[in-house]
């Protein structure tokens, strides 16, 4: 085997483990900031006293939107790429988190928290998963699930962290806080992704 073939594949293989590592950090920062919305609840519910079910509204209308749009960030993805794709989608979530710590009215937290958020999470599974599938042909399944496990990770992680963050400074300033951090994290690793 010729010796430029030999190093395309060695550094395609690392390409490809660096892809599964920044998928799993990706998967692990958003989903534990999105499966802490509990921690949220009751702080929001203080504030404005609301009856429990109004703010349930915003996360059920988030996985509502997450689902209906992810049929067309897959479309999307295959038309400019996985980069832009999740670029967008971790602009959305930061900023949808941004808007969210200045809410004062519940259409604000359905529209922020609900739509934007919702429409941000939606571009990030397919991405990650095809980005990651087709940089690998053996260990195409053990490799995406990889990435996969960075949610149930960040479900287990993300809640008694972001919980010790809300005491600490508030659920406006937590939120405000972490939507920086999603904003910058997720779309400066998504430009290390390559199809």
């Amino acid at each position: 085997m010729p010796l430029n073939t030999q190093l395309l594949r060695w550094s395609s293989s690392r390409y490809g483990y660096l892809s599964v590592a920044l998928g799993f950090i990706i998967m692990v920062v958003v989903y534990s900031v999105f499966f802490s919305f509990g921690v949220f609840f009751k702080p929001v519910l203080e504030e404005f006293g609301w009856s429990r079910a109004v703010p349930s509204g915003a996360f059920s209308i988030s996985w509502i939107t997450q689902g209906l749009v992810s049929i067309f960030m897959g479309w999307l993805c295959d038309r400019i790429g996985p980069r832009i794709v999740l670029s967008i989608s971790g602009f959305l979530i930061g900023t949808g988190l941004i808007l969210t710590s200045q809410i004062q009215t519940i259409w604000q937290y359905y529209v922020f928290y609900g739509l934007v958020i919702g429409t941000g999470l939606s571009g990030v599974v397919v991405p990650l998963l095809s980005t990651v599938a087709r940089w690998f042909i053996a260990r195409r399944s053990m490799m995406t699930g990889v990435v996969a496990t960075g949610v149930g990770v960040g479900i287990i992680a993300g809640p008694p962290l972001i919980n010790n963050l809300v005491i600490a400074y508030g659920w406006r300033l937590s939120f405000l806080i972490l939507g920086g951090a999603l904003l910058v994290l997720v779309v400066l690793i998504s430009q290390w992704l390559q199809s």
